[in-house]
């Protein structure tokens, strides 16, 4: 949870220091004080925020593929009948290209409900009825929106840095998706641990 939410502390702030950038970028275009050398110094600096965060990101992704089998296979060990996932998808799903936007999410649902505080053991069928932790799809809407808005205006920025805007606001919206993410983990990981 911890390195998850280090992570999107710093992709957060990577889209902070993005929307300075743009600032700076509007200030020198409109003949103000801001400089070239201003504008290299907030660059560097969301660079090195980048750096950090990709470092993390890798650690997050491999601790939560790990987590994400061990909660699948603790929470169908209650009784649970009847899922459409299993432990193998719980890692297996990251890998699947374009369907790693779905299955994972999928599987944490599953092992959302299975946890479920409120069921008695054996949980057989019962788990299916349980609500979904809200904060679960909010961690994973925001990722893949902000991830999406951040690539797309990363890279329309190499042709008109106005876009850099685009690729800030993504920024920080998949840190937020970060964070929320490591409150999920934690939370389900309680109740699992109960």
């Amino acid at each position: 949870m911890g390195f998850s939410i280090a992570a999107g502390a710093l992709l957060a702030l990577a889209g902070v220091l993005y929307f300075a950038m743009w600032g700076l970028w509007q200030d020198i275009q409109s003949g103000g004080t801001s400089t070239f050398v201003d504008l290299s110094d907030a660059a560097n600096a969301a660079d090195g925020a980048l750096a950090f965060f990709f470092f993390l990101a890798i650690a997050v992704y491999i601790l939560l593929i790990i987590w994400l089998n061990i909660a699948y296979k603790s929470a169908a060990s209650r009784g649970a009948e009847g899922m459409a996932w299993s432990s193998g998808w719980a890692v297996g799903g990251w890998f699947i290209p374009v369907a790693n936007i779905v299955i994972p999410k999928l599987v944490i649902n599953e092992v959302d409900r299975m946890s479920q505080r409120d069921l008695v053991e054996p949980i057989g069928a019962t788990w299916k009825s349980m609500s979904r932790t809200a904060v679960s799809d909010w961690w994973w809407v925001l990722l893949i929106v902000g991830y999406f808005i951040g690539s797309l205006g990363d890279n329309l920025a190499f042709e008109n840095f106005d876009y850099l805007i685009m690729a800030a606001l993504g920024y920080v919206i998949a840190g937020a998706g970060f964070i929320l993410g490591g409150v999920t983990v934690y939370k389900i990981g309680l109740r699992l641990r109960s």
